[in-house]
């Protein structure tokens, strides 16, 4: 039907398009056979809806679904009744359609944890709003065919901007959406220099963390990376803190090819390497690092400070309360937003190629300045 309205409306307001409505033949056979003007009986027996129907239609009344007002204009159509108001109101429909288009924003995340996605995704809708916009947001849960198909589904309806958060989609799937009418913007941490896109600098959240640490006198720090490339993040600026302090760093304190904390902590403990402070990579590794630690004797803080990549509600209900470097979700989301709009009315936007947001540090309770417990301990740090 769209393409058809829009077809008619490149017309002159005196033509007639056939519209083909073949299930209803004997209605217009039955009317045209009388040899006088069309009427608003005419229409509403030709769309099989009430009088009241139509004159609500031609009135321009917003009530009536979009769906009804095209059966009614396409039986007018056919039917040459009041040509010159079919014209305005089939225009009417068309400008409609791109309005609403622009107005839609669709969004695909993904590597997002359970306890953050909630605040980004109450910023992103909230965001939204402010700018009039209509936010359609699906989680594909780091699922890549899920996630194709969701961007597939946005596309379908309209949306003229995309937003892929952190998504598993890679340049080729990206690729195939790139010749239709939507502009595709990428959140993406794992991969640096793409354009269209932006992320969050892992790297250096891991780093104030460490410089966190060492500031409070923690020398032997372990690591709890979690998988994949943003773990590989985390280690770039894990190693390169030590290597701008000068200190000693040990590869067994560094665990990775895990997402649960309190593997990774025993793991850490079977090793039996000296380690006074853990910076995990979500909140929900941090405790379950604590818990298990207690359980192999540690008190937490006074034998071992946690620090958190993450900073969700999480840390806040933790005992104790969580130190964290904080994702900042709320900027992130209405950032994207942000530029999704200026998309629509400028894309001349280069300078946002692989720009990378920071994290905030938040101290709370789990970290306290390291002492010396023993002569080792005391000889160690003597020594730095």
């Amino acid at each position: 039907m769209k393409n058809e309205i829009e077809n008619h409306a490149k017309h002159s307001k005196s033509s007639v398009v056939p519209c083909g409505l073949s299930t209803q033949d004997e209605k217009t056979s039955l009317i045209k056979t009388e040899k006088k003007m069309a009427t608003i009986n005419d229409v509403s027996l030709l769309a099989n809806v009430s009088n009241a129907t139509v004159s609500r239609v031609f009135n321009g009344n917003a009530t009536v679904k979009k769906e009804t007002k095209e059966l009614v204009l396409k039986a007018a159509m056919k039917l040459g009744y009041n040509p010159e108001a079919v014209d305005d109101l089939l225009g009417k429909l068309v400008v409609d359609d791109v309005t609403v288009a622009n107005t839609k924003i669709g969004m695909v995340v993904s590597q997002i944890s359970t306890a953050s996605f909630g605040h980004f995704y109450v910023a992103a809708q909230q965001r939204a709003i402010q700018e009039g916009k209509q936010l359609m947001i699906f989680n594909g849960e780091g699922i890549r065919s899920r996630e194709k198909e969701y961007v597939k589904l946005l596309c379908d309806q309209g949306c003229k901007i995309i937003l892929l958060v952190e998504t598993e989609l890679r340049d080729i799937d990206v690729d195939e959406f790139i010749h239709t009418e939507q502009v595709i913007i990428r959140f993406d941490s794992k991969n640096k220099g793409l354009s269209n896109s932006l992320g969050y600098d892992h790297a250096s959240a891991c780093a104030s963390a460490c410089q966190y640490l060492i500031a409070k006198n923690h020398k032997e720090i372990a690591l709890f990376t979690g998988k994949g490339q943003l773990g590989e993040q985390r280690v770039e600026g894990y190693k390169a803190v030590f290597e701008q302090y000068k200190l000693p760093m040990d590869s067994r304190l560094v665990i990775d090819q895990t997402e649960e904390g309190s593997v990774a902590s025993m793991e850490l403990c079977r090793k039996a390497v000296r380690f006074s402070a853990i910076i995990a990579a979500n909140d929900k590794m941090a405790a379950e690092a604590m818990a298990t630690l207690r359980q192999f004797g540690y008190e937490i803080p006074e034998d071992v400070s946690v620090v958190s990549l993450e900073g969700s509600e999480l840390a806040e209900f933790t005992y104790p309360r969580l130190t964290t470097v904080e994702m900042p979700m709320n900027e992130i989301a209405s950032e994207l937003i942000s530029l999704s709009i200026e998309m629509t009315e400028d894309e001349s936007w280069g300078n946002l190629k692989g720009k990378r947001l920071p994290g905030k540090l938040i101290a709370r309770e789990s970290v306290v300045f390291f002492k010396p417990t023993s002569e080792m301990d005391m000889r160690d740090i003597s020594r730095s």
